[in-house]
């Protein structure tokens, strides 16, 4: 400072009194004096975090020293805008300390305080803060699935973008593991589909992390679903058996009963079809007494109703008996003027049946009269099934005795009336049949006659031959 004045600078704030004294050459004092107030220049530090969140509190705090009588005045600019009164853009009161604010959009914000002091002369501070929205989620899975069936997972929701979402799964109430360790398929930020395999019911949760820009992560996880397991009943039966011959019924893969039993049926053509023998969830043996291509089904149906089934064809056969051998024997046995004929036949089944014969032609006792005959026989196994007709071709042949040898005693020509004679005949059958005679005017071979020179005619029969010879 000089005579003239000169520019100073106070360290404190406070009230002065600056006072200037002047000295003439005469040695005459003259002072003038005036009083000045001293401001502090505040120095405004403005606390609030770098991001947040829509419709979540985000505090402000100004620290600073010498804010005494001094007038704060809040703008925010949105996304490099113009600045505007901060009740523009959230909800909340800010004063001179600060305050709690809640921002109602996602974006980027400037916020700025400007102290006021009593000279009007302004100071201002501003912070940037990232608004991020927070994500709304719901993911949706039918309540009941099926082990090894497509599981659709739908998700719907705001704020999805830009987020790192990770799925993990919790089975009956266990901790949550990445889903790819118990379920198959893909999962993303939009859903996917899964599929589990399960041989038991399970309750299953699936549960995303969603993970923002910011590295803050929210948890969205669904409602209990149940995945049942899809019931297996698979067995094996031969591709064709006898009919009537027992077969096993084998089971190959049974799983996801949950002690259900298994209901058998065995149909043909469509129309249901019976057996002989007992099935269970083991299988068992069972037999088919008529031909055809039968189904054998195996179902389960579960507690909601639906029905697992599995079913194997199989062939019933059965072939009829080869052609019998057959042969006729032709007897000398007579009845009525008729001969015995003997049948022998044999024939074999290809399965091992036991066989009858049925005839065609054959006389009800057995007995031809002679002459060429053909009588036909086939076999027939117990199923029913019959072989072809074998035809056999006989002959009951019968010739006539030879002529008799007619032999008198006496033997003259003339005898005395009342002489007892004595004729005997003697004959041969060429084949070998007894035979009878049968005399004309006498009874017997002892004849005796009063008429001399009378002639005696023997007649005989033999099986339908007769032979008339003088005697």
């Amino acid at each position: 400072m000089n005579s003239d004045g000169g520019n100073i600078t106070f360290n404190t704030s406070g009230d002065y009194t600056l006072a200037v004294t002047l000295t003439d050459t005469l040695g005459r004092s003259f002072t003038e004096s005036k009083t000045i107030t001293i401001y502090p220049i505040p120095k405004i530090q403005l606390i609030m975090p770098q991001a947040g969140y829509i419709g979540e509190t985000a505090t402000v705090s100004v620290s600073e020293s010498d804010l005494d009588n001094l007038i704060s005045s809040w703008t925010i600019s949105s996304d490099g805008g113009e600045a505007r009164p901060y009740t523009d853009y959230v909800n909340g009161n800010l004063s001179n300390g600060g305050g709690s604010i809640v921002f109602n959009a996602k974006g980027s914000y400037i916020l700025s305080v400007t102290m006021i002091d009593v000279l009007g002369r302004s100071f201002t501070e501003n912070k940037t803060i990232t608004i991020y929205p927070i994500p709304e989620m719901q993911i949706s899975l039918p309540q009941l699935s099926y082990s090894s069936e497509a599981i659709p997972v739908s998700v719907t929701g705001s704020n999805l973008d830009n987020l790192n979402i990770v799925w993990s799964i919790s089975v009956d109430g266990g901790a949550a593991i990445p889903y790819t360790q118990y379920a198959k398929g893909t999962l993303g930020n939009s859903g996917g589909e899964i599929s589990i395999n399960t041989d038991k019911t399970v309750s299953v949760k699936l549960t995303a992390t969603a993970t923002d820009r910011n590295n803050r992560s929210f948890t969205f996880t669904t409602d209990a679903v149940n995945v049942k397991p899809i019931a297996k009943c698979f067995f094996s039966v031969p591709p064709s058996i006898h009919a009537g011959t027992n077969f096993n019924v084998s089971m190959q893969d049974v799983s996801g009963l949950e002690g259900k039993n298994i209901v058998w049926s065995l149909t043909k053509d469509g129309s249901t079809a019976s057996y002989t023998g007992s099935l269970s969830n083991n299988g068992g043996s069972i037999s088919i007494g008529t031909t055809g291509t039968y189904t054998l089904t195996a179902s389960v149906t579960d507690d909601t109703g639906r029905i697992f089934s599995h079913s194997e064809n199989v062939g019933i056969t059965n072939t009829a008996p080869n052609a019998p051998n057959a042969s006729a024997t032709v007897t000398r046995t007579v009845k009525d003027q008729k001969f015995l004929v003997n049948f022998a036949v044999s024939a074999t089944d290809p399965d091992g049946d036991a066989v009858t014969y049925e005839y065609s032609g054959q006389s009800a006792d057995g007995y031809y009269a002679a002459g060429s005959h053909t009588v036909k026989v086939r076999a027939k196994d117990a199923l029913g099934a019959c072989s072809e007709w074998k035809e056999i071709t006989f002959n009951v042949a019968n010739s006539a005795p030879s002529t008799p040898v007619i032999t008198r005693t006496p033997n003259g020509n003339c005898v005395a009336p009342g002489t007892p004679i004595t004729i005997t005949a003697s004959a041969t059958d060429p084949d070998g049949d007894a035979i009878t005679y049968v005399w004309d005017n006498r009874d017997a071979q002892l004849y005796s006659k009063k008429e001399r020179n009378t002639r005696v005619f023997l007649s005989f029969l033999i099986l339908g031959s007769k032979t008339i010879l003088p005697v």
